[in-house]
């Protein structure tokens, strides 16, 4: 640590590059999130589509199930 001491005279650079890696690194995982959400979302509609007329989506998790009912 001493080393360092003598080396970094203001904590404004080492703080802005930290910053900046953060940055990227929450874009990238909101990124993957969001595809990750949409692809969900595409194959409900997908597979309602497909069972439209046997009374709706036939693979579908219980909690979404529960989820959309509430809200259509």
């Amino acid at each position: 640590m001493e080393y360092f001491q003598n080396l970094v005279v203001s904590p404004i650079l080492p703080t802005f590059i930290i910053l900046i890696v953060a940055l990227v690194i929450g874009s990238l995982f909101m990124n993957v999130y969001g595809m990750a959400v949409d692809t969900i979302l595409i194959c409900y509609i997908v597979d309602y589509e497909l069972f439209k007329h046997e009374g709706g989506a036939k693979s579908i998790p219980p909690s979404l199930k529960e989820f959309l009912s509430e809200y259509k």
